[in-house]
């Protein structure tokens, strides 16, 4: 039998799962859009909407955050949590302009975004984190960027498991003074039949889908479908349709040149008008005004 410490030239270590690991292991991190914001009074948003997460971190600068009419104002070595379809907005001192870096991302299964949510938000102190490894955390934003930069073959799964690094960094953070609460949110009510709903309805996105249709598929019953959506989702299987239908929208803006109405053909809308009257009810922006403000990176 081999000994891996003069095979590998180095001490081997046995690598014990923790606990935020546990958690995570099987959570998948989509990376959606990433940047750099520095010295540029105008690199603002204001009142604005994304329906994924988004965790800005504050490298200095002074900066001012609004989250559902909370005001916060982050320090250097701070990370804030923008909930998804939370209005915010983000500003800056034009004498001292805000050096930030901001990921968007998703995570699959969809049906435990909100656990992730409510572990990032488990320090008590609304939507910052204070990161106990500052320079560790950044390291990893600065890698993220350079990959980005370069894009070398297999870029995209390296920022991604970037991504992922910094998501289960920070939920260690924000969960560590308080392992109660985080307990207690992790719990949740989660019912894997959800991540059968979800993927029937993200294959259908483009397809004219029913009720009666979603439970067939998903070997359910009218009431149970409801039920299952209702107690994962706290919404009904229409309307999680329509949302989908939106994030899928908001990905085609970021990221193409399709037109607003070859988009609201691609995603199941009936009409651009519908499409459009939808989007702007949830994103309180047109679509051309929120491509505008949001081409990806």
């Amino acid at each position: 039998m081999y000994n891996r410490d003069v095979l590998f030239g180095y001490p081997s270590h046995d690598l014990p799962a923790d606990d935020i690991s546990r958690r995570l292991n099987d959570l998948r991190v989509v990376v959606n859009a990433f940047g750099h914001q520095h010295d540029d009074p105008s690199a603002v948003c204001d009142d604005r909407v994304t329906g994924d997460i988004e965790l800005v971190f504050y490298n200095g600068g002074i900066a001012i955050v609004e989250i559902e009419s909370m005001i916060l104002r982050p320090r250097r070595d701070q990370a804030i949590v923008i909930p998804p379809f939370a209005h915010h907005s983000i500003g800056t001192d034009p004498a001292d302009p805000h050096d930030n870096y901001y990921l968007h991302f998703d995570v699959e299964p969809l049906y435990r975004r909100e656990e992730i949510v409510s572990l990032l938000t488990a320090s008590g102190t609304h939507f910052i984190v204070s990161p106990s490894s500052p320079d560790r955390l950044r390291g990893v934003y600065e890698a993220i960027a350079s990959l980005i930069a370069a894009r070398p073959p297999g870029y995209l799964a390296a920022v991604t498991g970037l991504a992922s690094a910094i998501v289960a960094e920070l939920v260690g953070d924000a969960t560590a003074s308080r392992p109660a609460v985080a307990e207690e949110r992790a719990r949740g009510t989660y019912d894997e039949r959800a991540d059968r709903v979800i993927r029937f309805l993200s294959d259908a996105i483009g397809q004219a889908v029913d009720i009666d249709s979603i439970a067939a598929a998903c070997g359910m019953s009218r009431t149970t479908l409801h039920a299952v959506v209702r107690g994962s989702f706290e919404t009904t299987p229409m309307r999680l349709l329509s949302f989908l239908r939106l994030r899928r929208a908001e990905q085609l803006l970021r990221s193409t040149a399709l037109s607003v109405k070859e988009i609201a053909a691609t995603v199941g809308f009936r009409s651009p008008y519908h499409f459009s009257s939808e989007f702007s009810n949830r994103y309180r922006v047109s679509p051309s005004a929120f491509r505008s403000a949001n081409r990806r990176v």
